[in-house]
């Protein structure tokens, strides 16, 4: 075969033709074309909507309680400003706006999931279809782009790999700095071929800025650069519009994402950093998992396990079988191991391929060197405290499966050249195949969804797949917890505590299970360690939960101190003043324990009905002692303290006539009696402190109950 077929089959830039080449006859049927256009975008459409109509009903899981649920912060729209100024702000606009509309209905968070993954399975179809029109590929794709395009595309959005980012809510992040990260990449394509200066300034602007949403969505949107400039070598180094030097200023503009997202990470990054908005809020149980500073992972050891790790991405995108919601990937030690060499052997000819495959078939180079920019972030020599998790592959898989539908297309037009056989029967054949395989890919999707349906089913099927990941028998225990089968969660949390020691979370759960069960010595035991984790707000959790232990063994100073060490790692946490103002109040120490139930319900508001009751006993406690220790104002500014918690209260109502007499306000302290007397006319405290305050006398305190539990 000669060089000139074997170049034009495999789409390299041939030399400028001595004669106009006769011009090619128009299709038979134009408007299929127009058609194909048309029906792609729609099928994507219905292909999303069949695949995930199971997903409305997946309940939040396992971290979305953390991030989402039991997040104070997504029950409040902050000014716009300061979600740009966030690392992952945008992800979290979208949760509280899907609270605002909402509240924690499942139904609605998820169609903002599906809603994103349809968007980013339209711009593979655009991106794709763009591309396949470009001048230098226009003539080969002419009749079959929008097929392409659309096939494409249905991988993308039908591969079950996706259900990670698609039906796993707090993973929209990963989803939504997809769609930015593929907007600004179409928006560059698009700039580079525009015939004018203006559009084509505009574009470039629009793509920076795309850029810069994306990082402020999650900072892997980083790499875009590196994505575009593969895009322009492979596609565009010839056939781009404008001058060099305006492409040089967007290649500089696209570094403020960069050094924009390296700024966000920072915090995450590096010990000690601060972000550019340190008071943003954080999930209430926050645990740092990514860094050159986790304990226990060097970049050196995480790269060596990613060799493993890309190599089982790319075979679970050819065959997604054995799919593990959470595999707790073990980190390797040593380069010198089969399960680090032959991995890495596979990448390094996957690379040397795409670099071979350059000046021959650039096609192949851009979409093999998009599978390792995007996976970069999370897969080079950055640790992250979990070695895999399948929504990393999600932006990924636009280059794979770009590269299994347009290079099988040209693979088989190969194949039909050098073997004599009509090229359109073999592409009809592999029609058939990638049709089957993605009805294979939509049933797993569907089947996928429908294990994500049930939280202990899918920590079952973790906990089966990866039966020495501590923390799939954590996630299965705090499932059955949820469900009330806390006998069940027992077994499974001590499993968790067996085979990670050091973990504080599985502790904090069966701690309190002991705690529950009145173990004691055991869960002494078992909270003791979870004390010192680096994870602060595990171990505040752990000092809560021993503060109980030490009370009931009658240690009142060891559970203060447990109390007040909670409070020292976790401030901000209701539930730490909640029973700092039970034991104070337990304790008779009343000023304590009003003080700390008022913190505790500024921080949640939500508490009011349950906890309003013992917060407007302590006022009225401390307004008593107030009283005998003389200061009328200061016994005053606590009883209204609780009638603004229990406005009806009858005894908070009569001590305030107390104090106003004793303040010598009596014309108030007649009118609150008055009210008094007309909803109980025949009360004697009322008609005697009716006469006290016509004799300007002192009012009798009336006795005060012991406070109410919260």
């Amino acid at each position: 075969m000669g060089k000139a077929p074997r170049r034009k089959l495999e789409g390299g830039p041939l030399r400028r033709p001595t004669a106009r080449p006769p011009a090619r006859p128009a299709g038979r049927f134009p408007w299929r074309h127009a058609l194909a256009s048309v029906l792609g975008p729609l099928l994507v459409v219905l292909i999303v909507a069949v695949l995930y109509a199971n997903s409305f009903s997946i309940p939040f899981l396992f971290d979305d309680f953390f991030a989402i649920t039991g997040n104070p912060a997504v029950k409040t729209i902050e000014p716009a400003l300061d979600y740009l100024r966030r690392s992952r702000g945008i992800p979290a606009l979208t949760v509280a706006l899907n609270y605002r509309w909402g509240g924690f209905s499942v139904w609605g968070f998820h169609l903002v999931n599906v809603a994103v993954h349809l968007a980013n399975g339209l711009l593979v179809y655009a991106l794709v279809l763009r591309t396949l029109r470009l001048p230098a590929l226009r003539e080969r794709y002419r009749d079959h782009a929008a097929v392409l395009a659309t096939l494409a595309a249905l991988v993308f959005v039908a591969h079950p790999l996706q259900t990670m980012a698609a039906s796993y809510i707090v993973q929209r992040a990963e989803s939504i700095a997809a769609f930015f990260y593929l907007l600004t990449l179409l928006l560059y394509a698009a700039a580079a071929t525009a015939a004018g200066r203006t559009p084509r300034l505009a574009l470039y602007g629009a793509a920076v800025l795309a850029a810069l949403l994306g990082v402020v969505s999650k900072e892997t949107v980083a790499t875009v650069p590196a994505a575009i400039l593969a895009y322009h070598l492979c596609f565009l180094s010839r056939g781009a519009r404008g001058s060099h030097a305006a492409r040089w200023a967007l290649a500089a503009a696209l570094l403020l994402p960069l050094a924009y997202g390296l700024l966000l990470a920072r915090p995450y990054l590096l010990p000690g950093a601060e972000t550019v908005a340190p008071d943003a809020p954080r999930a209430w149980l926050y645990i740092p998992t990514a860094g050159f500073w986790i304990d226990g992972i060097t970049s050196w050891h995480y790269l060596l396990s990613q060799f493993g790790v890309v190599v089982w991405y790319l075979r679970l995108y050819v065959l997604p079988t054995h799919q593990c919601f959470d595999y707790g990937w073990p980190f390797a030690d040593s380069l010198w191991r089969a399960d680090v060499l032959l991995p890495l052997g596979v990448l390094l000819a996957l690379a040397a391929a795409a670099v071979a495959s350059y000046r021959r078939y650039p096609l192949a180079t851009f979409c093999l060197a998009w599978v390792f920019i995007t996976l970069a972030p999370t897969s080079s020599i950055i640790p992250l405290r979990d070695a895999a998790f399948e929504h990393r592959m999600y932006l990924p898989i636009v280059g794979l499966a770009w590269l299994t539908v347009v290079g099988g297309f040209d693979g088989l037009g190969w194949i039909a050249q050098r073997t004599g056989r009509r090229a359109a029967a073999l592409r009809r054949a592999g029609g058939v195949a990638i049709a089957l395989w993605l009805a294979v890919l939509g049933a797993a999707t569907v089947a996928r969804n429908g294990v994500m349906q049930d939280p202990i089913a899918l920590a079952a099927d973790s906990m089966a797949k990866a039966p020495d990941n501590w923390r799939a028998h954590a996630n299965y225990g705090e499932a059955l917890l949820a469900a009330g089968r806390s006998g069940e969660a027992m077994p499974a949390l001590e499993d968790a505590v067996r085979l990670n020691p050091e973990g504080g979370s599985a502790r904090v759960e069966l701690g309190q299970l002991y705690v529950g069960a009145r173990r004691f010595a055991d869960a002494e035991t078992v909270l003791q360690p979870a004390t010192t984790v680096v994870e602060e707000s595990v171990a505040a959790a752990a000092c809560l939960q021993l503060a109980t232990v030490y009370e009931a063994r009658g240690d009142r100073a060891r559970s203060e101190d447990m109390l007040n060490e909670a409070l020292r790692r976790e401030p901000g946490w209701s539930s730490v003043h909640r029973q700092l103002g039970a034991f104070y109040a337990r304790a008779g120490f009343w000023y304590g324990a009003a003080g700390h139930y008022k913190e505790a319900l500024r921080i949640d508001r939500g508490l009011i009905k349950r906890l309003g009751p013992a917060a407007a006993a302590a006022d009225l406690h401390a307004a008593a002692e107030q009283l005998q220790l003389g200061d009328a104002s200061e016994a005053q500014r606590y009883v209204e303290a609780a009638l603004q918690l229990q406005p009806d209260d009858a005894l908070a109502r009569r001590y305030l006539a107390v104090v106003q007499a004793a303040a010598g306000a009596w014309a108030p302290a007649q009118a609150t009696l008055a009210s008094l007397a007309q909803s109980a006319p025949d009360d004697a405290w009322v008609r005697d402190s009716q006469q006290r305050v016509r004799d300007r006398q002192p009012l009798v305190p009336p006795a005060l109950p012991a406070p109410a539990a919260d």
